[in-house]
C-alpha cells in the first residue's frame, strides 16, 4: 500500500484531506446547506397563501443555522467521540435524537410563523405527520453523507500515514540488514585480507574485490525501491564467496534459471535467509554444504535455501523476515521453512 503524493492525488482527495483546502470543506458545506435552507422555504411557505416580505429571509437563515448547527455537532462532536471510538449504539441514538431535535425546532417555528401571520394551510393533522416523517428521513439521508464523507477523509488520511509509516519502517529494515551486513564483513574480510595478503596476494585481491562490490550495491542499489532480481543475485553470489574465503569447511552452490533481469524485487529480500543458515551452522559447528536456488517464471519468482546435510532452524528466528514480506507483498507470497528430507 502507497500513499500518493500530494501532486498526484485526485482532486476529491486533495478537497477532503489537504489542510490548504479546508476552507473550500467548510464553504461547499455552507453553500449546500444555504440551498436546502432557502429551497425549504419557498417549498412550504408558498407565496400564494401570503407575502412573506421579510419573513422570508428570517425562515431561511432559521432553518440555516439548525441545518448549520447539527451538521457541525455530527463533524466535530459525534463522529470523533463516538463513531470513531467504536460506540456505534451511542452514535446512532445521538444521531437520531439530534435529527429529530432539529426537525421538531423547525416544525414548532412552522407552526409559529403561521400563527403570527395568521395563515390558514388547509392540510389534515395525518397530512402534517407524513409531512414530519418525510421530512425528518430526507434530512437524516443529508446527514448521513455528510458523516459519510468525514469518515472518508478520517479512512484517506488513516490509510496515507499507516502506508508512511509502513514505508518507514520497510526503510530502517534495510538499514538494519545493511547495518548487519557491513560492519562485520568489512571487518572480518579486512583482517583476513591482511593475514592472507603475504602468502597468496591473488585471494586478497580478489576479496576486496567482492567487498567493492558489495558495498558498492548496498549504497547505491539498496536506496531503490526495487532492483533487478539478477543484481540481488550477484550481490548473494559476491556475500557467499567472502564468507567461503574466510571460513573453513563452507561450501555453498548458487544456481538459477528464467530471466532475472525481467523481474523487480525489494533490495536485501534474500539475504536475511542466507544469513540465518549460516549463523546457525557457524555457532553449531556445522560443515555442510549451502544450496541456493532461484527460478523466474513470469510474475513468479521462486526462492529455494538449504543445506546437506539438512538443518532444521527454529520456526521464531523467522518471525522478523516473515513481518517484512507481510508489509512487502501482503497476501502475494508463500513462505515454507524446515528441514529438507
Amino acid at each position: 500500500m502507497n500513499s500518493l503524493p500530494v501532486n498526484k492525488q485526485t482532486f476529491l482527495q486533495k478537497l477532503l484531506t489537504v489542510p490548504q483546502y479546508r476552507i473550500f470543506r467548510h464553504l461547499l458545506l455552507i453553500s449546500a446547506l444555504m440551498l436546502i435552507s432557502i429551497n425549504q422555504t419557498f417549498i412550504y411557505f408558498n407565496p400564494i397563501y401570503f407575502r412573506l416580505e421579510i419573513y422570508t429571509y428570517l425562515i431561511a437563515v432559521f432553518y440555516f443555522i439548525t441545518y448549520l448547527v447539527t451538521g457541525y455537532i455530527h463533524i466535530y462532536y459525534l463522529v470523533p467521540r463516538f463513531l470513531l471510538t467504536h460506540r456505534y449504539g451511542r452514535f446512532y441514538g445521538w444521531f437520531i435524537g439530534s435529527v429529530f431535535l432539529m426537525a421538531v425546532f423547525q416544525a414548532l417555528f412552522e407552526e409559529i410563523i403561521k400563527r403570527r401571520l395568521e395563515l390558514s394551510f388547509p392540510t389534515l393533522i395525518l397530512t402534517r405527520l407524513f409531512e414530519f416523517i418525510s421530512n425528518y428521513m430526507l434530512v437524516s439521508l443529508c446527514f448521513a453523507g455528510v458523516v459519510l464523507a468525514v469518515l472518508l477523509r478520517y479512512w484517506i488520511t488513516g490509510n496515507q500515514r499507516i502506508s508512511q509509516l509502513e514505508q518507514e519502517h520497510l526503510h530502517s529494515e534495510v538499514e538494519q540488514l545493511k547495518e548487519q551486513i557491513s560492519p562485520l564483513l568489512l571487518f572480518n574480510t579486512l583482517n583476513s585480507t591482511g593475514i592472507i595478503a603475504g602468502k597468496d596476494p591473488s585471494r586478497a585481491s580478489s576479496m576486496l574485490l567482492k567487498l567493492s562490490q558489495l558495498l558498492r550495491y548496498q549504497l547505491y542499489d539498496c536506496n531503490r525501491d526495487k532492483v533487478l532480481l539478477s543484481s540481488e543475485v550477484v550481490f548473494l553470489r559476491n556475500y557467499l564467496t567472502l564468507q567461503q574465503l574466510q571460513t573453513e569447511n563452507f561450501n555453498y552452490t548458487l544456481t538459477y534459471e528464467g530471466e532475472l533481469n525481467r523481474s523487480l524485487v525489494s533490495p536485501l529480500l534474500f539475504i536475511p535467509f542466507v544469513q540465518e543458515m549460516i549463523y546457525f551452522m557457524q555457532n553449531r559447528n556445522l560443515s555442510a554444504n549451502l544450496n541456493i536456488h532461484f527460478s523466474a517464471t513470469g510474475k513468479d519468482i521462486l526462492f529455494f535455501c538449504y543445506s546437506i546435510p539438512g538443518t532444521e532452524i527454529p520456526q521464531e528466528t523467522w518471525l522478523r523476515v516473515i513481518q517484512r514480506l507481510e508489509l512487502l507483498y501482503p497476501d502475494s507470497y508463500f513462505l515454507k521453512t524446515g528441514k529438507k528430507g
